[in-house]
């Protein structure tokens, strides 16, 4: 049996998304991995002694004027509005059926995994963020993959 760190494994499962992403592969493997990716890292970073996203960005929310929602109702949030949750989870009350913008939640969903300020996610995700530079028809702007003109 061999003994693999979380960080590689967080770093494979964001390469393979964004190839498949850059290659017009299926969206929905696209979200599932980075969001697999996403749990590896955010723990990662906070272990590390840095603040992590799901930490930080409710307090930006509070600052501009709304309420510090709790980590937990934050986290489930940014993974329903990622479509990560409809990836991963078939509850008893839930249809069968879902509709999703694929091509959008995979288009952010991966600068959501790959940018970071914290030097754990740095470090784990070099070089990532180039490869998703390079798809012709966006640019990569403050975190965020925007559609071109």
């Amino acid at each position: 049996m061999s003994r693999f760190h979380k960080g590689d494994i967080a770093k494979t499962q964001l390469q393979t998304a964004v190839f498949m992403f850059l290659e017009g592969r299926d969206r929905s493997s696209v979200i599932t991995l980075a969001g697999a990716a996403s749990g590896i890292l955010d723990t990662m970073v906070r272990r590390s002694g840095q603040e992590a996203f799901l930490d930080y960005a409710p307090r930006v929310y509070r600052d501009l004027g709304g309420q510090m929602p709790k980590r937990s109702a934050y986290l489930h949030h940014i993974n329903t509005r990622l479509g990560v949750i409809a990836h991963k989870h078939l509850w008893e009350e839930d249809s069968d059926t879902i509709e999703l913008d694929l091509e959008q939640k995979a288009a952010d969903v991966l600068p959501s995994q790959t940018t970071s300020r914290s030097t754990v996610k740095k470090n784990i995700c070099e070089g990532i963020p180039e490869l998703v530079l390079a798809q012709p028809g966006r640019s990569w702007h403050d975190g965020q993959v925007q559609n071109g003109a």
